[in-house]
This record gives C-alpha cells, sequence and structure tokens, in this order.
C-alpha cells in the first residue's frame, strides 16, 4: 500500500460509469516526475472531492511503467481538510 499526501490535483468524471470522481496529480514516485490517477473503493469518498483541500490517501499502485502514468486504486480518503 502508497500513501500520499495531495494539496495540488484535478478532479475528473468519467461519464461512462455514472459520473464517478476520480483524481490525477503530478508527484516525484522513486524520485522521477510521475502521473498519479487515482481511483477510489468507497463512492462515499469520491463525493467529498473538490481540488480546494489537501487530502491523504491510500490505495495499490496497479501499473508501474516509466513512460505511462501511475494508477492508484481501491483508494481510501484517510483525510479531507481545506488547503491553507
Amino acid at each position: 500500500m502508497y500513501e500520499f499526501i495531495l494539496s495540488d490535483y484535478e478532479v475528473l468524471t468519467q461519464s461512462g460509469s455514472g459520473w464517478h470522481k476520480y483524481l490525477r496529480a503530478d508527484i516525484i514516485f522513486e524520485g522521477a516526475p510521475r502521473k498519479l490517477v487515482i481511483f477510489f473503493e468507497n463512492e462515499a469518498d469520491e463525493k467529498r472531492m473538490a481540488d480546494s483541500f489537501e487530502i491523504r490517501v491510500r490505495g495499490k499502485i496497479k501499473e508501474q511503467h516509466a513512460t505511462l502514468s501511475l494508477l492508484l486504486d481501491d483508494v481510501e480518503l484517510i483525510e479531507s481538510k481545506p488547503k491553507k
């Protein structure tokens, strides 16, 4: 399991799956800049998402290829608080 604290991310929606929300962020992972795509396990967590919050999330990295985005799946929202 990996855990990330994010304050700079983009909230996106998937129309093909009932307008579910997911996140995309730029991070440094193992010393390299990467895009991270975050899919929530719990629909209640994804409904709480707004890009005005600092969040702490935990989940499983599903794909680790140097030229592709990292996928963080089965994500649990640990903490959400307004940005300072």
